[in-house]
């Protein structure tokens, strides 16, 4: 749907949460007339894994002054890619490279999908919707390999075009943006918090191997069910058959170690011809 929101509140949202489907969540709660702050804490429930992810990266986000920036840039993909590298050094490279990478990229293509969302069709129709579940679960599948930093440029790009590309359509008019701005403050420092006091509870804690290990597996498990929530759900909603054959094909694709650019262009492309042959 056109959720008809001025350009500034998704971009505002990009850069101070930096947690998408959050952001998709406070947006659409809002734009079916619900209260910000009631769509606030809706964010920060899907927000939560945020905790467990704080505690699996607890070495990776620094110390003191740089640790607040190091929690603000964790998100799926960092987590992600920061643990799936062989040695501590590079967890920590990956991580920073691809969490800054997500926060540049992010807010950008929010930009950029706004522009292209004026000259595309609606993102459905060309299965642009079935692309961010996809990336997850392809990345989750995949952790043992050697993503590059360049990649997960890439792929958050195409998921922030797909989700923030809306076409034209009748207007909601926010009635009042000091509430919309109170309720976002929320979400933001809300889920800033979960991250720091994760990774803060993490640091105090002398975990083994084993443990880190069940961690890790944990914040991967937790990464599987925003993908699959992604991938059945839009908002309360089944999401069709369509994207679900698409974002299937995908998994196939990167079981079978296929470069991610193509299972995401596979994940779209089925899901579109899908719909194209009426199967929603």
């Amino acid at each position: 749907m056109a959720y008809g929101f001025p350009l500034w509140l998704p971009v505002l949202a990009s850069f101070v949460v930096l947690a998408g489907a959050s952001e998709f969540m406070f947006i659409g709660i809002i734009a079916s007339g619900g209260n910000p702050f009631a769509a606030a804490m809706a964010g920060l429930l899907v927000n939560a894994r945020h905790i467990p992810f704080g505690v699996a990266v607890r070495e990776l986000v620094g110390t003191r002054l740089l640790s607040l920036l190091g929690c603000h840039i964790m998100n799926d993909e960092s987590v992600v890619f920061g643990l799936s590298q062989a040695t501590p050094e590079k967890r920590k490279a990956a991580y920073w490279l691809c969490g800054a990478g997500v926060a540049l990229f992010w807010p950008a293509g929010t930009l950029l999908g706004a522009g292209v969302g004026s000259l595309l069709p609606s993102p459905e129709v060309i299965g642009l919707d079935a692309v961010f579940p996809a990336i997850l679960l392809a990345l989750s599948l995949n952790r043992g390999s050697h993503f590059t930093c360049r990649h997960a440029f890439r792929t958050r790009w195409a998921a922030g075009t797909a989700f923030h590309a809306r076409p034209a359509g009748e207007e909601k008019i926010m009635t009042n943006t000091f509430t919309v701005l109170a309720g976002l403050a929320v979400l933001s420092a809300g889920t800033w918090l979960m991250r720091f006091s994760g990774a803060k509870l993490g640091s105090k804690l002398a975990l083994s191997e084993r443990s880190q290990k069940l961690l890790n597996d944990g914040a991967t498990t937790l990464l599987f069910s925003v993908a699959l929530a992604t991938t059945f759900f839009e908002g309360a909603h089944f999401a069709g058959y369509a994207r679900f054959a698409g974002v299937a094909v995908a998994v196939i694709l990167a079981w079978r170690k296929v470069p991610l650019i193509f299972v995401i262009i596979a994940a779209a492309l089925v899901t579109a011809l899908l719909r194209v042959a009426g199967i929603h």
